[in-house]
């Protein structure tokens, strides 16, 4: 689940929330309406810090079985919401959503509030022809969004873009929309979200 975990697929389609510190802490079920927590090994809570909007809230983990080396209230990083109700399957694991995230992958707006990208997502995805994106945040007041197409989009389309974008943040700052032929990363996995600011 964190950046030390991993979320690995089993034979039949299945994702299980792996973590180095405590091990499985989560698994999906065949009926696929969430992950399963594996409160028999383990207490996972989430608690509200910094109101992340979009996000859900941070995951704290005490491993049950770990007598060597225990963790307690241990902070993961990830960022995840409980699903408040059964699941179909009959398992009485309570449930929760996969991670939306890293606690400092956020968007920090000038009035202090932090808001997940993923927030923007639901809007990005129905870009018509988007072939990729990437949101860059350069200061506190200024974001910019990067776009790749496979032609130069219709006119109008970047300007009702940043006025939904606009709407969705809620918080005056600059949104600066850029389009680009390629993305050129370094790293093995692309980065749809880079946070220049400072976190303190």
């Amino acid at each position: 689940m964190s950046s030390r975990s991993s979320k690995k697929t089993s034979a039949r389609g299945g994702a299980s929330g792996n973590t180095v510190e405590v091990g499985r802490v989560a698994w999906e079920c065949a009926a696929g309406e969430g992950l399963h927590i594996n409160t028999d090994c383990s207490i996972l809570e989430l608690e509200d810090e910094g109101g992340v909007s979009g996000a859900g809230k941070s995951v704290v983990i005490t491993n049950l079985n770990s007598r060597a080396s225990p963790y307690i209230r241990f902070r993961l990083g990830d960022l995840c919401e409980f699903i408040e109700r059964p699941c179909s399957c009959g398992s009485p694991l309570p449930l929760m959503k996969p991670p939306a995230g890293r606690e400092w992958d956020v968007i920090r707006l000038p009035s202090g509030r932090l808001m997940a990208p993923w927030a923007l997502n639901s809007i990005l995805r129905k870009v018509e022809n988007l072939l990729q994106f990437r949101l860059v945040q350069k200061r506190v007041d200024l974001l910019v969004l990067q776009l790749q197409f496979p032609a130069e989009p219709p006119a109008g389309l970047l300007d009702a873009l940043s006025e939904r974008l606009r709407q969705q943040i809620g918080e005056p700052l600059t949104l600066r929309i850029e389009t680009v032929h390629q993305f050129i990363d370094e790293a093995l996995k692309f980065r749809a979200f880079i946070s220049e600011v400072d976190g303190r």
